[in-house]
This record gives C-alpha cells, structure tokens and sequence, in this order.
C-alpha cells in the first residue's frame, strides 16, 4: 500500500509534453506495423490523418465519376440498328417475276407523279415508290395481314372505305390502309390529298 502511494505521488510529478505523446504513439504503430508485416496489414499513425482523407475523397471522385458516366447519354454506346433486307427491281415486270406474290400497282396518281424505286422488303413486302421531284408517294402490298405502312402518326380525321379506312387532317388525306382477296395495302404521301385523288388512287390499282 506504501509502495502503491509512493507510485501515485511519483506519476503526479510526470508531465508528458506533445512532442513526447507524438513519439510514443510512432513507436506504438511501428511495434504494430513490424508485429503484423507479414499480413501486410499497415496501421497509420496519428499524423496519417490527412493522407486518410486524401484517399476518401478520391474514392469518392471515382464512384462519382462513374455515376456521371452511366448518367449521361451521351457516353452511352447507342443501340444497334437492324438494316432491313431489301431487294431492288429495274422496273415493274422485274418485279413481278422476282416475286412470289401478284403484284398490283396503281394506274392513277397526281399530276407528273413517276415511279423511281420497285422494291421488295423483308421478303413479304412489295414497295414502289413514286415522286414528283418534290413530293413523294409510297404504296405497299404485301399477303401478311398486319400493317404494313409504316406509318405511326395519330390523324385527327379518319373516313372508312371499302375494307379500311383512310387518314388525315383538315388539309386533305395522307395515308390510306385497306385489305382485299387476302392481300394487305397502303398508301402514304408527303402533301395532302382529296378524298377524291385518294379513293382514285386506291381504285386503280391492277
């Protein structure tokens, strides 16, 4: 017990200065550092603090990078598009023979209107273009039962013909759709058309 005072009274007299705590912690984490070598395992001292810091901030620029990076479109590889498969003709007789299916054409069309692509797509769909050097007329036919225009434009006027309907706005007519003996049609132009010219149209097809 005497000794134990003595201790306490001795220890009270001990003042251990900053540069004296700095050593004795280096010391502390050297003894760990060479105790544990071989784990590889490195304790950092308490001077460390900031190189500690160093290494979460740029952690935290390398996760922030890579969230920017898969945020962005722009870096963003787009996705693959699928080519059609289309067969051009010379004319409509190529056509015809080159196809397994009857193909029929329209007869009548606007003024100076002329045939400047025949072409099959997809294996299943006969197309013929049409144009006027300007504005251009697109007809398909085809034996699927789907759609097959090509167009996906909401139209604020729909008028029913014979086995489908045809489609524009307050300026004239734009597309027409329709089915007859088991074959699929369609009709799109670029400039509007009369009710009229379009019924025509639909109607001279042979």
């Amino acid at each position: 017990m005497i000794l134990r005072n003595k201790y306490v009274r001795s220890m009270e007299h001990i003042q251990i200065t900053p540069q004296m705590a700095d050593r004795i912690m280096g010391n502390i984490a050297k003894e760990r550092v060479d105790k544990t070598s071989h784990s590889k395992v490195l304790l950092f001292p308490v001077r460390s603090k900031k190189v500690i810091g160093l290494v979460a901030t740029l952690a935290l620029v390398m996760v922030g990078g890579l969230c920017w990076y898969q945020g962005n479109p722009s870096m963003i590889e787009p996705p693959v598009q699928v080519v059609q498969n289309i067969i051009t003709f010379d004319g409509l007789e190529e056509m015809k023979s080159g196809i397994a299916f009857l193909v029929e054409s329209p007869t009548h069309l606007p003024k100076n209107m002329e045939p400047i692509r025949y072409a099959y797509i997809t294996q299943s769909i006969a197309e013929i273009k049409y144009s006027d050097g300007e504005e251009r007329i697109t007809y398909r036919t085809s034996q699927s039962q789907e759609d097959i225009s090509g167009i996906y434009t909401s139209y604020d006027v729909i008028t029913q013909i014979t086995d489908g309907a045809i489609y524009g706005d307050e300026s004239g007519y734009y597309l027409a759709k329709w089915q007859e003996g088991g074959y699929t049609f369609s009709i799109h132009t670029t400039t509007p058309l009369a009710k009229d010219m379009m019924v025509a149209m639909i109607s001279s097809i042979q």
